[in-house]
């Protein structure tokens, strides 16, 4: 009895599959058309009579980053694999926009302090030392606060404030061990050029396992709106976090005493 129902009832749905089948595939057919058929598309030709001193990116991309003065996110949404370009990177400014126009030949990295040799070193004797390059991404601490995210329309809008580079300098400690830090140091503080007098402090030994000063980024100098030029000294621990600086001075000093305890010498960011 139900060997005889259900005979009927599986025509009529193979039927019925097959006739859709190709109903869609007449469909689907009518709007492709052989490669030879197509109207040919020429696309238009940019003149130049001279070499291109720098790259150029098509008019047909539009990735730019969204944000103000103070503040641009990197558009991640839409990026290509975990380099971030670096007229994409992120930036915070703390100078109102304001950017040091900062020549290169006239600046300057001291290290002082708690050292037995102390050094004032130029750009050029910074990169003849030996050199390192590592892939690290940097992230604000205000990236994906409560407010953003709860504003956000897209991952940009709302994490923005992280990017991924390739960093090139040489490693930090090298310098601190050509300046001689000495036994008693513990703190190395960091300032930078900036009018702000932005600055922060890390532990010597977490300054001599990964510490770099950095005047490469992605193969080129640090951009400018990054606050990294003419470099930048990166403090790394754990990759998902880094706090970055460019540094004007190094200087060590010992740390303060309060009630038999170390205490920091300058407020600290915290790095991992």
């Amino acid at each position: 009895m139900n060997s005889r129902q259900s005979g009927p009832t599986q025509s009529n749905r193979r039927r019925f599959l097959k006739g859709s089948a190709a109903l869609l595939g007449a469909a689907a057919l009518e709007g492709v058309r052989p490669a030879g058929a197509q109207a040919p598309y020429t696309p238009p030709v940019i003149p130049n009579n001279d070499i291109r001193p720098v790259g150029e990116i098509s008019r047909y991309e539009q990735l730019v980053r969204t944000g103000d003065v103070q503040f641009a996110f990197s558009p991640l949404q839409h990026l290509h694999g975990i380099i971030t370009p670096s007229h994409l990177h992120f930036y915070q400014n703390h100078e109102k926009g304001n950017i040091f126009d900062i020549d290169p030949a006239q600046h300057r990295l001291t290290v002082f302090g708690m050292v037995d040799r102390p050094q004032v070193l130029t750009m050029d004797e910074i990169k003849r030392l030996p050199h390192v390059s590592r892939i690290h991404f940097i992230e604000c601490n205000a990236n994906g606060s409560t407010r953003r995210v709860k504003n956000a329309k897209t991952i940009q809008d709302a994490h923005g404030m992280v990017s991924c580079a390739e960093w090139t300098g040489v490693p930090l400690s090298l310098l601190l061990q050509e300046a001689g830090v000495q036994s008693g140091a513990k703190w190395l503080v960091c300032a930078s050029a900036d009018t702000s007098n932005h600055s922060s402090a890390v532990p010597i030994e977490k300054a001599m396992a990964d510490g770099i000063v950095a005047y490469g980024m992605n193969g080129e100098a640090p951009r400018l709106e990054n606050g990294g030029s003419p470099w930048r000294h990166h403090g790394i621990t754990h990759l998902q976090r880094a706090r970055t600086w460019h540094c004007h001075c190094v200087f060590i000093q010992p740390p303060a005493q309060r009630d038999g305890r170390d205490v920091r010498p300058h407020p600290i960011v915290a790095l991992g």
